[in-house]
């Protein structure tokens, strides 16, 4: 959800710094698909976790954000 919600420059550089790691098979990893996932995270004003991190887990997560609705983590 935090990701979601950066600027276009940033997103990437975060996805270049960190990688994207497969946790679970329902991970996404496809960079397509997880654009795709990016962009409906911002329409819907949330974030949905379907056993991408932990295949049991279900969780929902909504941005806290700054200025130019930019997500806030700390």
């Amino acid at each position: 959800c935090i990701t979601a919600w950066q600027p276009d420059s940033l997103r990437e550089h975060l996805l270049r710094s960190y990688g994207i790691s497969q946790y679970t098979a329902n991970t996404i990893t496809d960079e397509n698909r997880l654009d795709r996932e990016f962009r409906n995270i911002r329409q819907l004003g949330y974030a949905e976790d379907r056993g991408e991190t932990c295949l049991d887990g279900h969780c929902f997560g909504a941005p806290i954000t700054g200025p130019a609705e930019r997500s806030v983590w700390g």
